[in-house]
């Protein structure tokens, strides 16, 4: 667990600073204009740096993180689509 490093709600990281992630990673991958699936795959395993320590909590929190990966997916891959969109129309 990354958070045991920092002194953080773990919730915050959830709630906060992964979607924050995530719609980072869809920007960088719209703006660097590589492959748009490689951002929301990225996304999806970002649960796994603050739920897994070891194997039993991996599959303790298995359904957590296909939950929270899906959603994070989600929202890369829409703020790179986004983005593109902004691209294509010459705003940026």
């Amino acid at each position: 667990m990354i958070y045991r490093f920092i002194d953080v709600n773990p919730f915050q990281l959830v709630f906060v600073i992964c979607p924050l992630i995530s719609i980072i990673l869809g920007i960088v991958f719209a703006i660097m204009q590589q492959n748009k699936v490689i951002a929301p795959i990225i996304a999806c395993l970002l649960p796994l740096l603050f739920t897994t320590v070891d194997l039993s909590t991996f599959k303790a929190n298995l359904e957590a993180w296909f939950l929270w990966g899906v959603i994070y997916a989600l929202i890369a891959y829409i703020s790179g689509w986004v983005i593109y969109w902004i691209k294509m129309k010459r705003i940026i």
